[in-house]
């Protein structure tokens, strides 16, 4: 009589041993699925990391030329600001002249201390 290990199995027709031979192989395939797939993860985790490495310094870039810009154009203000004090003070010069002035006399014309 042969052992229950060599009968074929009602369902599939198949031995024993070719049912634990097909489970090896899948178990075998799972695995390396399932290492394939720990392998990727850790690809794309590092090259998210390398990506978000980059954003972070393109941040630190962007906030530093927006400071740059900021203090520039405060400078430009300031600087509009006074030559715009200046004009102002130039014209009252100006005006305030006699007129019939001969034009040399105009051209000595200097901005009065605040």
């Amino acid at each position: 009589m042969q052992s229950e290990s060599r009968n074929p199995c009602k369902v599939t027709g198949l031995k024993d041993d070719d049912i634990f031979m097909l489970f090896r192989v899948f178990f075998w395939n799972v695995c390396t699925i399932f290492c394939n797939l720990f392998y990727f993860h850790q690809v794309l985790e590092n090259d998210l990391r390398k990506k978000i490495s980059s954003v972070q310094k393109l941040h630190e870039q962007a906030r530093g030329n927006l400071m740059d810009f900021t203090f520039q154009r405060k400078q430009l203000e300031d600087y509009i600001s006074q030559m715009s004090a200046w004009l102002k003070s130039m014209e009252d010069s100006l005006v305030s002249s006699p007129t019939g002035s001969d034009p040399e006399d105009i051209c000595r014309v200097k901005v009065q201390p605040k």
